[in-house]
């Protein structure tokens, strides 16, 4: 590999260019269940799914925290903004549910 006048090979530059933060942090997927309350089978599956990415060195695998945290996604409930920027509001408040409701 050329190295262009510095200390480290061009192949590297092109990682950290793709990558803008090298330094990322790994964590079991035991550490990884704790963290979240998922199981280690739910997130070996998803692994096996190709849902969640996972790194292999040896025997250990590790995820990236991020990637584990983008599995969990806000369940929309009443009262709760959407991701289109509306706010749900409960059934009573709307006046012809009231109506519905109170068979009328």
């Amino acid at each position: 590999m050329s190295t262009h006048g510095s200390e480290r090979p061009l192949g590297a530059r092109r990682y950290i260019a793709m990558n803008p933060n090298p330094h990322r942090s790994f964590e079991s997927l035991r550490q990884a269940s704790v963290r979240t309350g998922m199981s280690t089978k739910t997130l070996r599956r998803r692994i096996a799914a190709g849902e969640l990415p996972a790194y292999r060195s040896g025997r250990l695998i590790r995820v990236d925290p991020t990637d584990v945290d983008a599995l969990l996604v806000l369940v929309p409930t009443v009262g709760s903004v959407t991701t289109d920027g509306f706010t749900r509001r409960p059934a009573t408040e709307l006046s012809w549910v009231g109506d519905f409701v109170a068979g009328g």
